[in-house]
């Protein structure tokens, strides 16, 4: 999820992401609306995961 900031569009803050890369201090995230974009991780913070949520395995 990203913080808010002044920059940021209502429409990238509802926005639900998939990171799709980390590279050092940055984040490449995709959303469906929105394409793919990049954000310093100092933006992200984590969104609870739902009580009886299971992590997928790969």
């Amino acid at each position: 999820m990203l913080q808010a900031k002044p920059q940021l569009a209502a429409a990238e803050l509802m926005a639900i992401w998939e990171v799709l890369e980390v590279q050092g201090q940055f984040v490449r995230i995709i959303a469906t609306k929105l394409g793919i974009r990049t954000y310093p991780i100092a933006w992200m913070m984590p969104y609870p995961k739902p009580i009886g949520y299971v992590e997928p395995e790969f």
